[in-house]
């Protein structure tokens, strides 16, 4: 499923814990003397005023200035005093409960939380996934970030999502791979417009006229994994900002215009009764299938309950509609059926991008409905507010993938950084090509965890003069 919109703020947007290691040093196992009221029933207490006050009284004893190596450095207090123990500052201090039951109950509470915010990785059809599974190896995030944390949230209680993040665990010397990163630009290529359809003027006309054109030959066919896998661990999904060392930086709608070329501003990107797999959504889907893309009921039908949700396959629509030479029909269907499958399959492998590469979700296919009205939403919008809901779940320590249109973010990337991440391609035509064309990617064919800890470094000691 697949709609959003963004009109300086996020609209609503649809398209489509881990094992134990060593904990932190608390400051009792410090010897530190740490008074504590009693939080009573409940567990956690709610982040009052007097609640502040006392955890800056707590951190009186943090003498010097620290010295911030991006979120993933090591404290360093300028006074030598004993306030650091086996290379951890005794003030991270991790609030895991004061008695067994209490502890309990809060791992049953974020337990929940985390089934809550794991991503759903076939929301498209309907159902979401569930938490992520305690797996041996993997690193235990903390539950509570009570001090102040070296680049991070001065208050734990106000990014709470913190708790869980990426960059949590690797300052705490853990470590996650790089990230698979699911891209779908090759499988553009693989439908022919100029074969698809005797009528190749009239295809290409209503191609155009959908504003979608430009995503056919700016998307980049293979993502960065490194280049991909460290801004996602500057991400902060509770302010959809990337944290740099001076500042936070996001990817706006002026950059989604640039980049792609297209429209920003305009109708709804909206879908109802999609957003979740009913009798009343599927007989709507069957139905739509077989009035916009030109198939029978019974096939429509067929194809639909394949999956047993509101998607159908591409090998499907490729077959269907671009059929190879030896297999092609005497009778075509009409050219408005060939079109809007088409821009249902590039929708798919762009802007609504999810993470799985042989399903197509049939909610935008209501949007193409009148191709003369397809030009007239907001795309860019959506696409970026769906990027940035990927990105938020790729930040959990538990997730190991990531999709979305990754183009746009490499993009982004590639324009206000100077890393000589990607090489300036000689035959881009400014104003002419969407910006993104603007580069040539540097990629490795197998995920490298030495250039992202490279990179890590080098975000770490990023600049302003360094960012356009």
């Amino acid at each position: 499923m697949f709609f959003g919109f963004c009109s300086m703020r996020l609209y609503v947007v649809l398209f489509s814990g881990m094992a134990h290691s060593k904990a932190p040093v608390t400051r009792e196992e410090a010897g530190v003397e740490v008074s504590r009221p009693n939080r009573g029933r409940g567990g956690r207490r709610p982040p009052t005023a007097s609640y502040r006050k006392e955890k800056e009284k707590e951190n009186e004893d943090v003498k010097g200035m620290a010295k911030v190596d991006g979120n993933r450095a090591r404290l360093q207090l300028h006074d030598e005093g004993s306030n650091i123990v086996d290379g951890r500052p005794k003030d991270l201090v991790v609030a895991r409960g004061e008695e067994e039951g209490h502890a309990s109950e809060s791992s049953s509470s974020d337990s929940s939380a985390a089934g809550n915010t794991t991503e759903t990785d076939r929301n498209v059809h309907g159902s979401s996934s569930g938490g992520a599974a305690h797996n041996e190896g993997e690193a235990e995030v903390p539950v509570e970030v009570r001090a102040p944390f070296p680049g991070g949230p001065i208050d734990g209680a106000l990014l709470k999502s913190f708790k869980d993040h990426v960059a949590l665990v690797i300052w705490s010397n853990e470590e996650r791979p790089v990230l698979k990163c699911i891209n779908h630009g090759a499988q553009i290529q693989e439908w022919d417009l100029q074969s698809c359809h005797p009528d190749t003027e009239g295809l290409q006309r209503i191609i155009q006229r959908s504003g979608l054109n430009t995503l056919i030959d700016c998307s980049y066919r293979k993502a960065n994994k490194e280049v991909i896998s460290a801004f996602v661990e500057l991400w902060q999904p509770e302010t959809n900002t990337f944290h740099l060392p001076f500042g936070e930086m996001s990817i706006s709608l002026e950059d989604v215009s640039f980049l792609l070329k297209i429209h920003v501003t305009g109708k709804v990107v909206a879908v109802e009764n999609f957003a979740r797999y009913t009798e009343e959504s599927r007989s709507d889907a069957i139905k739509m299938v077989s009035n916009l893309l030109g198939v029978s009921v019974d096939e429509a039908e067929e194809e639909v309950n394949i999956n047993k949700g509101l998607t159908v396959r591409k090998c499907w629509l490729k077959s269907r509609w671009c059929p190879k030479a030896g297999s092609r029909p005497t009778n075509y269907p009409p050219v408005e059926c060939t079109a809007q499958a088409y821009l249902l399959y590039l929708l798919s492998c762009t802007l609504s991008a999810d993470k799985s590469g042989s399903w197509v979700s049939i909610a935008p296919l209501k949007l193409l409905e009148d191709l003369d009205d397809v030009g007239k939403y907001a795309w860019g919008a959506a696409a970026s507010a769906y990027l940035y809901r990927h990105l938020g779940s790729a930040t959990k320590v538990q997730v190991s993938q990531i999709a979305g249109y990754l183009t746009l973010l490499e993009g982004w990337v590639y324009d206000h950084f100077k890393f000589g991440l990607a090489t300036p391609n000689a035959k881009y035509m400014d104003y002419v090509q969407p910006r993104v064309c603007r580069w040539i990617q540097k990629h490795e064919t197998v995920a490298n965890a030495d250039k992202l800890g490279s990179m890590r470094r080098t975000l770490d000691r990023l600049r302003p003069s360094e960012v356009t």
